[in-house]
């Protein structure tokens, strides 16, 4: 069985937002929201202003609220978007609800009969967990090809707490909403419905997500992540657009001038670059 475009979850707009700041408040979840450790998802909350967030947050979900134009003008200045060089909207604009980078994982709950039904159809060797091997013999993209063993080991890695190299039922619940909230992302980005981002199409989707890149480096993203005709196919967006945001939290947290710039030693330099790269 395969999971394709046909078995997409109902899509949930996520705006997604990532703290700069690194250091750690005591872990009280907003009040209203739900929380999966740096994970917030506040959606549907009803909510007309934003509530109170703590400096722990990496990922928070604000979709389907009631908040005014004036509160999403604003939040590029409540979590240090709106600095030249990275992640910032483009002038004139702001960060589109809906139109977020990164799906959000969310707090999960009780597994649906679909989903179980699915977690028995990828446990090839039924012991219950399904390793990297397993999920990759079950995504396919649009041209046909099984995932990337790149793309299957990060998506394993993210949701797979303990660290044993595989996911039990309840992990398995959150990666599945997460694959198919990267679907319904990526057809959004690919607007002639290829099924692949060609060099425009990524330089218009990482514009809507903030990014002021150059057209040069939106070339070295093409081809980095297809270096035969620079088309990127769904799982290779989702691991670019990973790498670049584990990237992007790392300059954060050192660009302490929130300028856009920062002064690094060569061992830090090693250090981001080999804990980032996927």
């Amino acid at each position: 069985m395969i999971m394709g475009d046909s078995h997409l979850l109902m899509f949930m707009t996520i705006f997604t937002l990532f703290r700069c700041s690194a250091a750690a408040d005591s872990y009280e979840c907003p009040q209203k929201c739900d929380c999966l450790e740096q994970y917030v998802d506040c959606s549907k909350k009803n909510f007309i202003s934003v509530p109170k967030i703590p400096k722990w947050v990496e990922q928070l979900d604000l979709s389907y609220n009631r908040l005014n134009e004036n509160v999403t003008q604003n939040f590029d200045k409540l979590l240090g978007y709106g600095q030249p060089g990275y992640g910032a909207p483009p002038p004139g604009g702001q960060l589109e609800m809906g139109h977020g980078p990164y799906p959000n994982i969310g707090a999960g709950g009780q597994v649906s009969p679909q989903v179980q039904q699915w977690f028995r159809a990828v446990d090839k060797d039924q012991s219950g967990f399904i390793t990297s091997n397993e999920l990759k013999m079950a995504l396919v993209n649009a041209q046909g090809q099984t995932f990337s063993d790149t793309a299957c080991n990060l998506m394993i890695g993210m949701f797979d707490k303990d660290r044993s190299g595989s996911i039990n039922l309840e992990e398995f619940d959150k990666l599945y909403t997460y694959i198919n909230q990267w679907l319904a992302v990526f057809k959004t980005y690919d607007v002639d419905q290829s099924g692949h981002i060609d060099e425009q199409e990524l330089s218009k989707a990482l514009s809507q997500m903030g990014f002021r890149f150059s057209p040069d480096f939106i070339n070295f993203l093409s081809k980095r992540s297809n270096p035969n005709d620079g088309k990127i196919s769904v799982d290779q967006f989702i691991v670019l657009c990973v790498q670049i945001q584990r990237f992007t939290e790392a300059f954060r947290m050192r660009d302490t001038q929130q300028n856009g710039t920062v002064t690094i030693g060569f061992e830090d330099f090693l250090n981001i670059a080999l804990s980032c790269s996927i």
